[in-house]
């Protein structure tokens, strides 16, 4: 790899990454298949069909994802499926306009926890 690419690539990384989404999607955890980009700010915008967000095995210690339902005409659900500690469940349902949910990655034992669930109505 060039000094160029090499360069390019990491700055990439670096990146604070918003995605869109309105369909089943893996969310990029900065892993080699993900190019080492990850995904920030998952926005969600008039899904046709409920879908599910998958939230694999984070990256680093402190990883944190934000993922936001800004329309959603269809009224559909959406689930994010997480690594989740024992005892705790692995999905969050985001079905109205507003519904957000904030995770961090702890490590690989505890997974992704809830930083913050805020759910309309």
């Amino acid at each position: 790899m060039g000094a160029a690419n090499l360069l390019s690539t990491r700055k990439k990384a670096f990146d604070l990454r918003e995605k869109a989404v309105d369909a089943t999607y893996t969310v990029r955890v900065g892993a080699t298949g993900d190019n080492f980009l990850t995904d920030r700010v998952i926005t969600i915008t008039n899904p046709a069909a409920s879908f599910t967000i998958t939230l694999p095995t984070g990256s680093y210690f402190g990883q944190e994802v934000l993922i936001s339902l800004l329309s959603n005409d269809e009224a559909v659900t959406v689930t994010v499926s997480k690594q989740a500690p024992a005892g705790e469940t692995g999905t969050v349902g985001l079905t109205d306009v507003g519904d957000y949910a904030s995770l961090e990655y702890v490590n690989d034992t505890t997974g992704w926890i809830l930083l913050h669930y805020e759910v309309d109505g």
